[in-house]
Parts: C-alpha cells; sequence; structure tokens
C-alpha cells in the first residue's frame, strides 16, 4: 500500500510504502537520494515519478488519499496537453508569415512560460520566441543570453519580427559594464561570458531568453551560478541539442527554470542515469534509465519537434564519411606520439588522466594536420578537403577542433586563390558578422569556422557542404554545427563530410559518439508531446495534427 504523509511544517511531504515489496521497492530505488527504510517502512520523497513508478512498474497499490494527491500534482501537466491539443490564432500582425507549427510554439512558449524549447536546430525557434514575447502582457524588459557569434543576428531578428520599437542593445565587449548600468527597458543582448562576469540590473526581468542553453549544462560553472540568481517572470530555453554526454545534462537547465520541483541533481541522476560502478567508487555512464518517466517528466517543460515530425520542406541532408590516409611524414609524427605513450605506461611512469587526455589530443591534433604541434602542414585529412573544395562550385563551411588546421587550410586557400572567411574564438563579433556576411553575399566560397565558434547559434544555410576534418567528443557538437546549413531557408541539398583516418584514434572517437548519442535518442527520438496523449484518449492526433504544415 501507498500513503502520502504530509508532516508539515519545515518536514516536505513524502509517500511511504507499507507491503510486502519493500524489498523489491529499495532494489529499485534504495540508491536515490531521499529514499529510506525503517520499521519495516519504504518513506520517499513525495514526487509523482516515484509515484507511478511504485504504481506501474511494482504493481503497488496506492491509497485513495495518494491517488487525490498525484492527482492534483499532475494537473498542471494535464491543463497543457488541453491547451496545446487547440488551434488558435495569434493576435500579431506577423502571425501569417509563421508556419502551422510555428504558432503551435508561440502559443506553448506563452502559455507555459518557464520552458524548454527544444526543436531540431534550424526550424524557427528564435522567431517563435520573440512573437511569444510580443503578445504577453510583460514584455518591457527582456534579456538575451547568447553566445558572442549570435548577438547582432538576434538585433536583426528582433527588427525583423518584433511589432514593437523598444530599444535593442548589443553589448560590446568595452562598453558592456556601461551598457548594463544605463540599461532601463528594452532589449539587452549578452554572451555567457558577460553573464559570468558582470553584475546584471537587480530588476524582476519579463523574459530572460537563453539561447543555446545546452552550454549551461554543467552545473558547476559559474554561468549557471548566476542564472540561478537572476529574477524573471518568464524564462525560456532554446537549444536545438539538450542532451550532450548523458541525460543528467538536463539537471541544471531544469534546476533553473523549476528549482523547487528539481531540487536534487543526485536524484534525477540516480532515476535516469544508468551506470556501472567500478571499485574505487567511479562512475562510467552506460545509458539511461527509466527513460519513459524521464519523458514524462520533460514534456510539461519542454517542447520538442523534428523537422521530420513538422513535414518542413527542407532539401535533403547527405552524410558521408571519407576514410582518409595519413602522409607519410603524418604518419611517422603519429606513431613517434603514439610509442611514446606507450612506453610511459610500460616503464611505469604515472599517467594521470589528464595527462591521457593531453596525449589524446595530441594524436587527434595530429591526424588533422601536424601544423597544429608546430610542424609541417603535413595533412591526408587536409588533402582530402582540399579535393572537395576545388571540386564542386557551391559554397562550403569546413569545421575543426583547432586553430592551427583552420590557419593551415587558411593558407592552402590562399595558394589556390579561393576566397574564405573565418570564425574562430578569436574572430570579433563584429568581424564573424563580416565573414558570415560575405559567405552569404558569395563573395567567399569557403567559410573555416572552429566547432567552438562558428558550431552553434550562426545561420550559414548560404552553403549547401560541410566538411568535418575531425568531430567533437560530444555528439551535440556536430548535431549543432550541421544545423547551421540544414534549416530553414536552405535551397539547396546539404552534403556532410566527415574526415575519418584509418586505423587511428579517430575509431575510438566515433565509439564515444555512437553510445552518446544513443543515451541522447533514448529520450528525444520518440515525440515528447506523446506522453501527454495519456490524459485524453483523443489528444494524440490532433496534437500531431497541428504540426503538419
Amino acid at each position: 500500500m501507498i500513503t502520502y504523509y504530509n508532516p508539515g511544517g519545515r518536514y516536505t511531504p513524502r509517500l511511504l510504502v507499507h507491503n510486502e515489496k519493500r524489498i523489491e521497492t529499495m532494489a529499485l530505488l534504495g540508491k536515490v537520494p531521499g529514499v529510506s527504510q525503517d520499521d519495516g517502512i519504504v518513506s520517499m520523497p513525495a514526487e509523482p515519478r516515484l509515484y507511478e513508478i511504485l504504481v506501474e512498474k511494482l504493481g503497488i497499490t496506492p491509497d485513495d488519499f495518494s491517488k487525490e494527491w498525484y492527482e492534483e500534482q499532475i494537473e498542471s501537466e494535464r491543463t497543457l496537453a488541453e491547451t496545446i491539443s487547440k488551434q488558435v490564432q495569434i493576435n500579431h500582425p506577423k502571425e501569417k508569415m509563421l508556419r502551422p507549427y510555428q504558432r503551435v510554439g508561440v502559443q506553448y512558449i506563452k502559455s507555459v512560460s518557464r520552458c524548454i524549447l527544444g526543436d531540431e536546430m534550424g526550424l524557427g525557434k528564435t522567431v517563435e520566441t520573440i512573437l511569444a514575447t510580443d503578445i504577453s502582457p510583460r514584455h518591457k524588459n527582456i534579456l538575451i543570453v547568447c553566445p558572442n557569434s549570435v548577438k547582432w543576428q538576434w538585433a536583426k531578428e528582433i527588427a525583423t519580427w518584433s511589432k514593437y520599437s523598444l530599444p535593442v542593445v548589443v553589448s560590446e565587449p568595452k562598453k558592456a559594464k556601461k551598457q548594463l548600468q544605463e540599461y532601463r527597458e528594452g532589449w539587452f543582448i549578452l554572451n555567457y561570458h558577460n553573464l559570468r562576469t558582470y553584475d546584471l540590473p537587480r530588476i524582476q526581468w519579463d523574459w530572460i531568453i537563453y539561447d543555446e542553453a545546452h552550454m549551461m549544462s554543467n552545473r558547476k560553472t559559474k554561468t549557471v551560478a548566476k542564472a540561478k540568481n537572476l529574477a524573471a517572470a518568464n524564462v525560456v530555453m532554446l537549444t536545438g541539442t539538450p542532451i550532450g554526454n548523458n541525460t543528467a545534462d538536463l539537471w541544471s537547465l531544469l534546476n533553473i527554470l523549476y528549482p523547487k520541483k528539481f531540487t536534487s541533481y543526485w536524484r534525477f541522476f540516480e532515476m535516469y542515469v544508468d551506470y556501472v560502478e567500478d571499485y574505487f567508487g567511479s562512475r562510467k555512464i552506460i545509458g539511461t534509465r527509466n527513460e519513459e518517466y524521464l519523458r514524462r517528466e520533460l514534456a510539461p517543460v519542454m517542447l520538442r519537434r523534428t523537422k521530420q515530425d513538422v513535414s518542413i520542406d527542407i532539401p535533403d541532408k547527405t552524410v558521408i564519411n571519407i576514410e582518409v590516409e595519413m602522409t607519410i611524414k603524418q604518419a611517422k609524427y603519429y606513431k613517434d606520439m603514439a610509442l611514446n605513450a606507450i612506453a610511459q605506461a610500460e616503464t611505469g611512469e604515472e599517467v594521470q588522466a589528464f595527462a591521457e587526455i593531453a596525449i589524446i589530443t595530441r594524436l587527434r591534433q595530429i591526424l588533422s594536420t601536424p601544423h597544429t604541434i608546430g610542424f609541417d602542414d603535413s595533412s591526408g585529412k587536409l588533402d582530402a578537403a582540399m579535393d572537395i573544395i576545388t571540386g564542386t562550385d557551391q559554397q562550403i563551411v569546413v569545421f575543426s577542433l583547432y586553430k592551427g588546421t583552420i590557419a593551415a587550410l587558411e593558407q592552402r586557400l590562399k595558394k589556390e586563390n579561393i576566397s574564405c572567411g573565418i570564425i574562430t574564438g578569436d574572430v570579433e563579433a563584429e568581424d564573424r558578422e563580416e565573414a558570415k556576411d560575405s559567405l552569404d553575399s558569395g563573395d567567399s566560397k569557403v567559410l573555416l569556422c572552429t566547432l567552438g565558434a562558428g558550431g552553434t547559434g550562426l545561420n550559414l544555410q548560404a552553403a549547401s557542404v560541410a566538411i568535418f576534418i575531425e568531430h567533437h567528443w560530444n555528439p551535440r557538437e556536430q548535431h549543432q554545427a550541421e544545423g547551421r546549413l540544414h534549416r530553414i531557408g536552405q535551397k539547396n541539398p546539404v552534403t556532410i563530410y566527415n574526415l575519418i583516418c584509418k586505423e587511428s584514434i579517430d575509431a575510438a572517437v566515433e565509439d564515444v559518439i555512437a553510445r552518446k548519442q544513443m543515451i541522447s535518442d533514448a529520450i528525444l527520438k520518440e515525440a515528447l508531446v506523446q506522453e501527454l496523449s495519456r490524459y485524453k484518449k483523443n489528444i494524440t492526433e490532433k496534437l500531431m495534427a497541428l504540426y503538419k504544415i
């Protein structure tokens, strides 16, 4: 039997299990913080997902009082299901320019007010958010936190889509502190570095918009700490890749949105992350657990649609993996570095984790081009990239993890008189915008980007070919970068080339990426909105119909 117990005062409500399934309950939930057993009674936090696991997985019968508590808890989820299953007109002059699924998005953001808009890259999250703020009752003070590369793009989109003529302030490196002090109302756009380093006005923001919100997935960062201290009536987080390394990436976003509900990181971790523990207590993440309950957790606070869900008319994307052979010089550098690492291990020299990572990074840099570590630019990958570039008339974006690779490729392009622009972390926002504009106008055939600087936020649909010199360990970065080209506004089929060196560390990287992608797919591959359909038998068709053009 499950009973609901509310001691009142400073004590939080609990769910109590007192029947013969106490052993099964502890076996399934015993590691979840807050779950304990005393005098034959299992006690745990009163949370809807824990209740559902007890009832659905273990078949424990709830009493009438706990049933009533549960129904009250999920009323907001039921209400949301009803709300977003209705087609409504949006009172906005730009409403007719939206696709049907975008109207649903605008309605959802306005209705929920604190949410994650997790649509796949390129579906128009920025536009939906601007219109949602416009039609909300409060829109005087709006803060946008975004990557440095897209600050000016946000300003352009606001000018295009907002029906109000509120001031738009874009923070600039040497002026940001003064701009913040002088701010009174309107849109204020700043990057994540500014969020970490400056004191923002102590006001109640009407809206805070976090673009590429997955940049706050690490709960221990100063960025997350600053975000938690901001007061806002409405908060929306935009990210096409909410899960990167594991499902626990979601917790800090949920904690910022609903700090009173998502209070414990480790409770979330134990509920939804599958791992194995070694002799020393270290955890190796191997997948997800309780996926269906995590989808229920996310469904009321996260709207996610893919290009396939909304049947949007975007040309196809083709992914081609090209196996590349190292040059003779490159193979020698690689072999010497690998043998040196093996020798260190065999001689008993202590190799700490950070040293292992450094060795792997060195090996990957050599595979990119030995130029990254001070040697000659002799690279099978850059040879292959040049073959692709010179063999097509289409515009191309090249992504690499390393600035040294970008510099080496730039020199190769100059020798062939091929025009190119560059976006790296060292390039100022205005210069990045100029490089992007050069690609848009056709003045540049190639745009060279580091994954960190050019892989998020930018609209690069002027190009239809992307070359990845190497992959990031986190598949989220790859998807983000591909989404720069494959998005609304793309007129040509997109081709993605991944360059992979044979019999090298690249193979290990691909295995890690595949495992992490499996974790993300377990949660996000199925439409979250279908979780809401359990509240009404006829709601699924309504919901999915709204996403079709």
